[in-house]
Parts: structure tokens; sequence; C-alpha cells
């Protein structure tokens, strides 16, 4: 048990734990966003098949993305190179819920492009991807120097508590 009735450091710790969290949190809906921005400007086109009733469309690169929660069906394959696997899905099929403009359904839509669509816009996502993982570390590095400093001062004043209590 300590001798002082207030120790500041545990709640120091905690509120660094949390901006952190929530850092990291910002950084990830940021990456989002910047990710969709990026796909919603590249200008590309994703011709889509309707399952109900078989008519073909084209869907704009920003409408894909903004019905970026529904429901999405796919089968891929781990493409191979050399003897390692790459972790890079080649989609065999990839299906999106969207409304079909021909048979007015809200049902699964095959994109039949969807690895030229991939391939277009990579490039935006890395760039986002590499731009805000730089600004996490940046921001984390920040709020940790922030919490040591605070934690310095804060073990000064303990310990000159603790002196003046003998």
């Amino acid at each position: 048990m300590s001798l002082l009735p207030f120790d500041p450091r545990p709640i120091i710790t905690i509120v660094m734990a949390v901006a952190l969290l929530a850092w990291v949190i910002v950084c990830a809906v940021l990456f989002v966003r910047a990710a969709r921005r990026s796909m919603a400007t590249s200008g590309c086109v994703g011709r889509m098949r309707c399952e109900h009733c078989g008519a073909e469309y084209e869907v704009g690169a920003s409408e894909l993305m903004r019905v970026g929660l529904s429901k999405s069906v796919s089968v891929t394959k781990t493409r191979r190179e050399g003897a390692a696997l790459v972790d890079e899905p080649h989609y065999l099929r990839y299906s999106k819920k969207l409304p079909c403009p021909h048979c007015g359904r809200t049902t699964y839509a095959q994109v039949l492009n969807i690895n030229e669509l991939r391939d277009a816009t990579r490039s935006g996502f890395v760039k986002a991807g590499v731009t805000h993982l730089l600004l996490m570390v940046a921001g984390g590095a920040l709020v940790l120097l922030v919490a040591g400093v605070a934690m310095d001062i804060a073990q000064a004043w303990v310990v000159a508590q603790l002196q003046g209590l003998r």
C-alpha cells in the first residue's frame, strides 16, 4: 500500500493506452476514407452482370465503394510466385449486392472486371496505406513522448512527496 493518498502514474498509463488506441482507430478510419476516395477518383468502371435477370450494366467505382457495407461473395485463388505463396487474391468470381437498373431488384451482381479494378487501384491504396501508417507511427510517438514527460513529472512529484513524509 502506498503512503501517498494519490498516485498519478497509473492514471497517466491508462490515459496513454486509451490515447494510443484511439489514435490507431482514427488512423484506420482515415485510411479507409482515403482508399475509398482514391478509388472513386480513379475513374474506373465496374462491369456488372445481374445474377437474377442476367443483364449487364456498368457501375462507377464510386458507386461500388458507396455501398461498401453491402454483402459480397467471392471465390479467390492465391497467386503462386516461385516457392512462396503471395497473399494477393486472384478473384475467380466476385459478386456484390447492388440494385439492378434493369429488373429493379437488389440482388447479387457479378463484377466481371474485378481483377482489372484491383490492379488499377492498387497504387492509390498503397500510397494511402503508407501515408496513414507513417501518420500512425508519428502520432503514436508523440503520445508516448507526452506520456513519458508526464510520467517523469509524476515520478518527481511522488519522490518529493515521499521525502516530505520522512
